[in-house]
Protein backbone atom coordinates (compact mmCIF):
# COMPACT_ATOMS: atom_id res chain seq x y z
CA UNK A 1 0.00 0.00 0.00
CA UNK A 2 2.87 2.37 0.79
CA UNK A 3 4.17 1.67 -2.72
CA UNK A 4 0.93 3.02 -4.17
CA UNK A 5 1.30 6.20 -2.13
CA UNK A 6 4.94 6.66 -3.16
CA UNK A 7 4.06 6.09 -6.79
CA UNK A 8 1.56 8.94 -6.73
CA UNK A 9 3.61 11.33 -4.59
CA UNK A 10 7.11 10.76 -5.93
CA UNK A 11 6.61 9.77 -9.56
CA UNK A 12 7.90 6.22 -9.04
CA UNK A 13 5.80 4.31 -11.53
CA UNK A 14 7.43 0.88 -11.96
CA UNK A 15 6.60 -1.76 -9.36
CA UNK A 16 8.75 -4.83 -8.73
CA UNK A 17 6.93 -7.42 -6.60
CA UNK A 18 8.99 -10.02 -4.73
CA UNK A 19 7.61 -13.38 -3.66
CA UNK A 20 7.86 -12.72 0.08
CA UNK A 21 4.15 -12.69 0.94
CA UNK A 22 1.13 -14.88 0.34
CA UNK A 23 -0.36 -14.82 -3.18
CA UNK A 24 2.28 -12.31 -4.32
CA UNK A 25 2.21 -13.42 -7.95
CA UNK A 26 -1.58 -13.39 -8.11
CA UNK A 27 -1.67 -9.89 -6.63
CA UNK A 28 0.99 -8.65 -9.04
CA UNK A 29 -1.31 -9.68 -11.89
CA UNK A 30 -4.26 -7.73 -10.50
CA UNK A 31 -5.84 -5.52 -13.13
CA UNK A 32 -6.76 -3.04 -10.42
CA UNK A 33 -3.15 -2.80 -9.24
CA UNK A 34 -1.98 -2.24 -12.80
CA UNK A 35 -3.98 0.99 -12.89
CA UNK A 36 -1.53 2.50 -10.37
CA UNK A 37 1.73 1.69 -12.19
CA UNK A 38 3.10 1.83 -15.71
CA UNK A 39 4.65 -1.62 -15.35
CA UNK A 40 4.54 -4.40 -12.77
CA UNK A 41 7.06 -7.25 -12.66
CA UNK A 42 7.15 -10.26 -10.34
CA UNK A 43 10.34 -11.86 -9.03
CA UNK A 44 11.02 -14.91 -6.92
CA UNK A 45 13.71 -13.18 -4.86
CA UNK A 46 14.77 -9.68 -3.93
CA UNK A 47 18.20 -10.39 -5.39
CA UNK A 48 16.61 -11.03 -8.79
CA UNK A 49 14.50 -7.88 -8.54
CA UNK A 50 17.49 -5.68 -7.71
CA UNK A 51 19.52 -7.25 -10.52
CA UNK A 52 16.74 -6.42 -12.98
CA UNK A 53 16.63 -2.89 -11.60
CA UNK A 54 20.35 -2.40 -12.32
CA UNK A 55 19.78 -3.08 -16.01
CA UNK A 56 17.28 -0.21 -16.17
CA UNK A 57 19.60 2.37 -14.52
CA UNK A 58 16.77 4.21 -12.73
CA UNK A 59 17.33 7.56 -11.05
CA UNK A 60 16.03 6.14 -7.77
CA UNK A 61 14.50 3.04 -6.21
CA UNK A 62 12.41 2.41 -3.09
CA UNK A 63 12.94 -0.82 -1.15
CA UNK A 64 11.31 -2.23 1.97
CA UNK A 65 14.51 -3.06 3.86
CA UNK A 66 18.25 -2.41 3.78
CA UNK A 67 19.03 -4.32 6.97
CA UNK A 68 21.72 -7.00 7.10
CA UNK A 69 24.73 -8.24 5.17
CA UNK A 70 22.79 -9.85 2.31
CA UNK A 71 20.96 -6.62 1.57
CA UNK A 72 24.26 -4.73 1.57
CA UNK A 73 25.80 -7.18 -0.91
CA UNK A 74 22.77 -6.94 -3.18
CA UNK A 75 22.77 -3.14 -3.07
CA UNK A 76 26.52 -2.99 -3.73
CA UNK A 77 25.96 -5.02 -6.89
CA UNK A 78 23.29 -2.54 -7.93
CA UNK A 79 25.62 0.40 -7.38
CA UNK A 80 28.43 -1.25 -9.36
CA UNK A 81 26.15 -1.56 -12.39
CA UNK A 82 24.13 1.62 -11.86
CA UNK A 83 26.20 3.99 -9.75
CA UNK A 84 23.86 6.99 -10.08
CA UNK A 85 20.80 5.16 -8.80
CA UNK A 86 19.59 6.62 -5.50
CA UNK A 87 18.52 4.03 -2.93
CA UNK A 88 15.63 4.80 -0.58
CA UNK A 89 13.87 2.72 2.06
CA UNK A 90 10.15 3.03 2.79
CA UNK A 91 8.17 2.10 5.88
CA UNK A 92 6.97 -1.46 6.08
CA UNK A 93 5.07 -1.69 9.36
CA UNK A 94 6.30 -0.97 12.89
CA UNK A 95 9.44 -3.01 12.26
CA UNK A 96 10.81 0.06 10.48
CA UNK A 97 11.08 1.78 13.88
CA UNK A 98 12.66 -1.14 15.75
CA UNK A 99 16.01 -0.71 17.46
CA UNK A 100 16.50 -4.35 18.49
CA UNK A 101 17.08 -5.95 15.10
CA UNK A 102 20.72 -6.52 16.09
CA UNK A 103 21.35 -6.71 19.84
CA UNK A 104 24.90 -8.05 20.01
CA UNK A 105 27.24 -5.10 20.67
CA UNK A 106 30.21 -6.65 18.86
CA UNK A 107 28.06 -7.44 15.82
CA UNK A 108 26.71 -3.88 15.84
CA UNK A 109 30.26 -2.52 15.89
CA UNK A 110 31.30 -4.70 12.95
CA UNK A 111 28.17 -3.74 11.02
CA UNK A 112 28.88 -0.07 11.70
CA UNK A 113 32.46 -0.35 10.44
CA UNK A 114 31.38 -1.91 7.14
CA UNK A 115 28.23 0.20 6.66
CA UNK A 116 25.81 -2.66 7.16
CA UNK A 117 22.35 -1.57 8.25
CA UNK A 118 21.22 -2.74 11.67
CA UNK A 119 18.32 -0.28 11.63
CA UNK A 120 15.97 0.28 8.70
CA UNK A 121 17.60 3.05 6.69
CA UNK A 122 21.01 2.36 8.24
CA UNK A 123 22.87 0.95 5.24
CA UNK A 124 25.59 3.38 4.11
CA UNK A 125 24.25 3.21 0.55
CA UNK A 126 20.77 4.36 1.58
CA UNK A 127 20.01 8.01 0.81
CA UNK A 128 16.65 8.47 2.55
CA UNK A 129 14.05 6.58 4.54
CA UNK A 130 10.38 7.49 3.98
CA UNK A 131 8.14 7.00 7.01
CA UNK A 132 4.64 7.85 8.18
CA UNK A 133 5.82 8.92 11.62
CA UNK A 134 9.11 10.84 11.26
CA UNK A 135 9.04 12.05 14.88
CA UNK A 136 8.95 8.49 16.21
CA UNK A 137 11.77 7.39 13.90
CA UNK A 138 13.99 10.33 14.91
CA UNK A 139 13.24 9.70 18.58
CA UNK A 140 14.20 6.04 18.40
CA UNK A 141 17.06 6.31 15.89
CA UNK A 142 18.48 9.85 16.21
CA UNK A 143 21.73 8.89 14.47
CA UNK A 144 19.81 8.58 11.17
CA UNK A 145 17.53 11.61 11.53
CA UNK A 146 19.16 13.32 8.54
CA UNK A 147 17.85 10.55 6.28
CA UNK A 148 14.21 10.84 7.35
CA UNK A 149 11.54 12.06 4.94
CA UNK A 150 7.89 12.16 5.99
CA UNK A 151 5.26 10.51 3.85
CA UNK A 152 2.87 13.44 3.97
CA UNK A 153 -0.46 11.69 4.09
CA UNK A 154 -3.01 10.70 6.70
CA UNK A 155 -2.77 6.94 6.24
CA UNK A 156 -6.14 6.17 7.82
CA UNK A 157 -7.92 8.65 5.52
CA UNK A 158 -6.07 7.19 2.55
CA UNK A 159 -7.18 3.69 3.56
CA UNK A 160 -10.84 4.67 3.78
CA UNK A 161 -10.63 6.51 0.47
CA UNK A 162 -9.06 3.54 -1.31
CA UNK A 163 -10.91 0.70 0.43
CA UNK A 164 -12.78 -0.56 -2.64
CA UNK A 165 -9.63 -0.45 -4.76
CA UNK A 166 -7.60 -2.34 -2.15
CA UNK A 167 -10.26 -5.06 -1.83
CA UNK A 168 -10.16 -5.57 -5.60
CA UNK A 169 -6.39 -5.87 -5.50
CA UNK A 170 -5.87 -8.14 -2.51
CA UNK A 171 -9.04 -10.22 -2.16
CA UNK A 172 -11.80 -9.33 -4.65
CA UNK A 173 -14.20 -12.13 -3.70
CA UNK A 174 -14.15 -11.78 0.06
CA UNK A 175 -16.97 -10.26 2.09
CA UNK A 176 -18.04 -10.21 5.73
CA UNK A 177 -21.40 -11.72 6.59
CA UNK A 178 -23.12 -10.45 9.75
CA UNK A 179 -24.26 -12.91 12.37
CA UNK A 180 -27.88 -12.13 13.14
CA UNK A 181 -28.54 -9.78 16.04
CA UNK A 182 -25.10 -10.09 17.62
CA UNK A 183 -23.23 -6.82 17.17
CA UNK A 184 -19.85 -7.66 18.79
CA UNK A 185 -16.95 -9.39 17.02
CA UNK A 186 -13.34 -10.39 17.72
CA UNK A 187 -10.36 -10.39 15.37
CA UNK A 188 -7.16 -12.35 15.99
CA UNK A 189 -4.02 -11.09 14.23
CA UNK A 190 -1.15 -13.48 15.02
CA UNK A 191 2.47 -12.83 14.15
CA UNK A 192 4.54 -15.63 12.63
CA UNK A 193 3.22 -18.16 15.16
CA UNK A 194 -0.45 -19.09 15.22
CA UNK A 195 -1.71 -19.92 18.72
CA UNK A 196 -4.45 -22.51 18.23
CA UNK A 197 -5.09 -22.63 21.98
CA UNK A 198 -5.90 -18.92 21.91
CA UNK A 199 -8.22 -19.43 18.94
CA UNK A 200 -10.04 -22.29 20.67
CA UNK A 201 -10.48 -20.17 23.79
CA UNK A 202 -11.52 -16.96 22.03
CA UNK A 203 -13.98 -18.59 19.63
CA UNK A 204 -16.23 -19.28 22.61
CA UNK A 205 -16.93 -15.55 22.72
CA UNK A 206 -18.58 -15.86 19.31
CA UNK A 207 -18.03 -14.06 15.99
CA UNK A 208 -14.29 -14.69 15.87
CA UNK A 209 -12.31 -13.73 12.76
CA UNK A 210 -8.75 -14.92 12.19
CA UNK A 211 -6.34 -13.30 9.75
CA UNK A 212 -2.82 -14.62 9.36
CA UNK A 213 0.19 -12.44 8.68
CA UNK A 214 0.63 -12.09 4.88
CA UNK A 215 4.30 -13.15 5.12
CA UNK A 216 3.20 -16.61 6.29
CA UNK A 217 3.29 -18.38 2.94
CA UNK A 218 2.93 -21.98 4.08
CA UNK A 219 -0.49 -23.49 4.51
CA UNK A 220 -1.82 -23.59 8.07
CA UNK A 221 -4.12 -26.34 9.25
CA UNK A 222 -7.10 -25.01 11.21
CA UNK A 223 -9.54 -27.08 13.23
CA UNK A 224 -13.21 -26.39 13.76
CA UNK A 225 -13.40 -23.58 11.22
CA UNK A 226 -17.19 -23.73 11.35
CA UNK A 227 -16.84 -21.88 14.66
CA UNK A 228 -14.81 -18.94 13.34
CA UNK A 229 -14.07 -17.23 10.05
CA UNK A 230 -10.71 -17.22 8.26
CA UNK A 231 -9.98 -13.91 6.52
CA UNK A 232 -7.69 -14.19 3.46
CA UNK A 233 -4.19 -13.44 4.68
CA UNK A 234 -3.48 -11.42 1.54
CA UNK A 235 -6.09 -8.84 2.59
CA UNK A 236 -4.55 -5.98 4.62
CA UNK A 237 -5.61 -6.12 8.26
CA UNK A 238 -6.76 -2.50 8.06
CA UNK A 239 -9.25 -3.38 5.32
CA UNK A 240 -10.42 -6.47 7.21
CA UNK A 241 -11.17 -4.27 10.22
CA UNK A 242 -13.14 -1.81 8.09
CA UNK A 243 -15.22 -4.62 6.60
CA UNK A 244 -15.97 -6.13 10.01
CA UNK A 245 -17.08 -2.75 11.36
CA UNK A 246 -19.56 -2.45 8.51
CA UNK A 247 -21.41 -5.47 9.96
CA UNK A 248 -20.71 -5.18 13.70
CA UNK A 249 -20.93 -2.28 16.14
CA UNK A 250 -17.94 -3.26 18.28
CA UNK A 251 -14.70 -5.05 17.50
CA UNK A 252 -11.97 -6.34 19.80
CA UNK A 253 -8.65 -6.88 18.04
CA UNK A 254 -6.16 -9.28 19.62
CA UNK A 255 -2.72 -8.72 18.16
CA UNK A 256 1.07 -8.76 18.63
CA UNK A 257 1.56 -4.98 18.48
CA UNK A 258 0.34 -4.80 14.89
CA UNK A 259 1.04 -1.60 12.95
CA UNK A 260 -2.57 -1.51 11.73
CA UNK A 261 -3.68 -0.62 15.25
CA UNK A 262 -1.41 2.40 15.24
CA UNK A 263 -2.79 3.90 12.04
CA UNK A 264 -6.40 2.73 12.20
CA UNK A 265 -8.08 3.96 15.37
CA UNK A 266 -11.82 4.00 15.91
CA UNK A 267 -14.10 4.43 18.90
CA UNK A 268 -15.67 1.07 18.07
CA UNK A 269 -12.32 -0.77 18.18
CA UNK A 270 -10.76 -2.21 21.34
CA UNK A 271 -7.08 -3.11 21.02
CA UNK A 272 -5.62 -5.95 23.10
CA UNK A 273 -1.92 -6.78 22.77
CA UNK A 274 -1.34 -10.47 23.56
Amino acid sequence: MICMILCKNYDSDHLYVVDCFYDSQKISNSEELKKSFKTISWFKTKKEAIAATAVQHPDSIFIDSDVGVQNLITLCRLKIRSIRTEINVYEEGLGTYRTDLVTNKVKKKIFSIFGVGYYFGGCFLTKNIYVLDPSLYKERIPSLKQKVIAINIDFSIWLYGNKSKLIKIFSPCFEIVSSGDVDVACLYLPDWNVDMNFINKTKKLGNLFVKLHPHIKKEVCFEGTDEYIIIPRSLPAEIAIMLILEKFNMLTVYHKDSSCMRYLRHEKISSVII
